[in-house]
């Protein structure tokens, strides 16, 4: 019995050490909970790896992620790889592809304008294997040493076991070994299902990061993806409070805030579609107003997709949102997905950080001019469509202030923040008159008030009046011509006017 029970052991031992060993799958969604070390809305996100295709190249073969996307017509790679210098640094902490030549991996991470960096991983090494790569970043190193320290038995993801390789990582400037942050850090590759436990060979996130779901079709375990329906569950009743604000960008644009008050008036949910029917009421005005909001699965594709991965702007906004904002295409509107990140201990946020406008063709997967102005995009999975902002030379922000859904208030309801901005409605404490001026003479009401700055229309300053707290009228004398009057308490401007003299 004895030499049984050692028997089987040396043929597993055997089986793990010399079974072909895979860092990712193509049939298998992997997703990796990542301490973020950079500005993010939340400290921990929730990547996706998934390598949906693989490419023969003759002698070696490539692994893409997003590759399938039918947005590009089977360009995503040329569109991935050529963007130049009008586009931004990707923060990937997954590989951008895979590079495979016999019982060689590499990891190639996508930088800035073009320029990759590679990291060589031997999945099929043996213990006490080891091997070096060069890398390319900020810190006192250039090379990484890696080594198979052992292979073993152990648990992949809740009930999930299979043979497990942990490897090592030194650090070197050239031949001298260095103290780094991989000191500290393993990396387990499970047989079956890929990296347990991998590294982000990233400048500014160098740290392990582990498996906490699986998506294939033998598997689904852990965390995953909201799917479209998870987005969506607004019913008639439910109130959604929006901030609309702008902020003052230069003499040109005064800035502003207002809010709309959205009630559900008809919700038609199925499995491919959701279509809210809204009344609104926004400050200011009084008035109620009626629109429609149309959320298409096919157009919303980007919220199923991997992170880190370019996604067109038609997969990502519905019909007709927030009212003011509708969901058209200029130009090809490309838009790179972010991590999963948790709120509330339940709901689950993406963001879709704008890219650019480009003109590319997807018939001959040619790329033409991009520009920087456009919009940022996220959903979580109570409210839907969350936030929204448009930047070019002013931002416009749409933030949720308030909501009641199923009965549950959140924030305050819609009498507060209108007594709330009647209280501080910069209209009720600061009169400017008359405007226009026929002959120069401007008086200004105020309370509360600093200081008054005076611009022409070039931004040249023309004089500044230094006001006491007790001040409550200011005039002035202007000569002819269009003024922007800068009106400041405690150092922030509350109200820009502009003012005309015609005489």
């Amino acid at each position: 019995m004895k030499k049984i029970f050692l028997v089987i052991i040396f043929s597993y031992c055997f089986s793990a050490a010399y079974a072909q060993w895979s860092s990712f799958y193509t049939t298998q969604k992997a997703y990796y909970q990542i301490k973020e070390s950079y500005s993010y809305p939340a400290d921990t996100t929730f990547h996706q790896f998934h390598y949906d295709t693989i490419i023969d190249y003759g002698n070696f073969q490539v692994m893409h992620s997003n590759y399938t996307n039918p947005d590009f017509n089977g360009c995503y790679p040329v569109v991935n790889q050529n963007l130049g210098s009008n586009i931004y640094s990707k923060y990937y902490i997954r590989p951008d592809s895979i590079l495979l030549k016999n019982d060689t991996t590499y990891f190639i991470y996508q930088f800035y304008q073009g320029q990759a960096d590679s990291i060589l991983f031997l999945t099929e090494s043996q213990p006490n294997d080891t091997w070096v790569t060069s890398i390319n970043n900020s810190a006192n190193y250039n090379t990484l040493q890696f080594t198979c320290d052992s292979v073993g038995f152990g648990n992949v993801l809740l009930n999930i076991n299979d043979s497990l390789k942990y490897f090592s990582v030194k650090a070197f400037q050239n031949s001298a070994p260095v103290t780094s942050v991989y000191d500290n850090l393993t990396i387990i590759l499970s047989k079956n299902y890929g990296f347990k436990q991998l590294i982000a060979f990233r400048d500014y996130n160098q740290q392990e990061f582990n498996l906490v779901g699986l998506d294939s079709a033998n598997i689904k375990t852990g965390f995953s993806y909201p799917g479209f329906s998870d987005y969506f569950h607004l019913s008639v009743g439910d109130v959604i409070i929006w901030k609309e604000h702008s902020p003052i960008a230069g003499p040109l644009h005064m800035g502003y805030t207002k809010y709309h008050k959205d009630s559900v008036t008809n919700s038609l949910i199925t499995l491919d579609s959701v279509i809210y029917n809204f009344d609104r009421v926004t400050t200011g005005g009084g008035n109620t107003s009626s629109y429609i909001s149309k959320f298409y699965r096919e157009n919303l594709r980007g919220l199923e997709m991997s992170s880190s991965v370019y996604v067109l702007k038609t997969s990502l906004t519905a019909e007709n949102f927030v009212e003011v904002y509708t969901g058209g295409n200029f130009y090809n509107d490309l838009y790179e997905t972010s991590g999963a990140y948790v709120t509330d201990d339940t709901i689950i946020n993406r963001l879709y950080s704008f890219v650019g406008h480009y003109l590319f063709d997807t018939s001959n997967c040619s790329i033409g001019y991009g520009t920087d102005n456009g919009y940022v995009y996220e959903y979580n999975t109570y409210y839907g469509l969350n936030s929204f902002k448009h930047y070019s030379f002013y931002d416009v922000y749409f933030t949720i202030e308030s909501s009641l859904i199923d009965g549950v208030q959140i924030g305050d309801d819609w009498a507060t923040i209108i007594a709330s901005v009647d209280e501080n409605d910069v209209e009720k404490l600061i009169q400017i008159y008359p405007n226009p001026s026929n002959d120069g003479n401007i008086t200004i009401k105020h309370k509360n008030i600093n200081s008054i700055t005076v611009y022409s229309m070039d931004g040249k300053r023309i004089l500044t009046k230094q006001l006491k707290n007790n001040d409550s009228q200011t005039n002035l004398t202007l000569p002819k011509g269009i003024y922007f009057i800068h009106l400041e308490k405690n150092n922030s401007i509350l109200r820009v006017a502009k003012v005309v003299v015609t005489g």
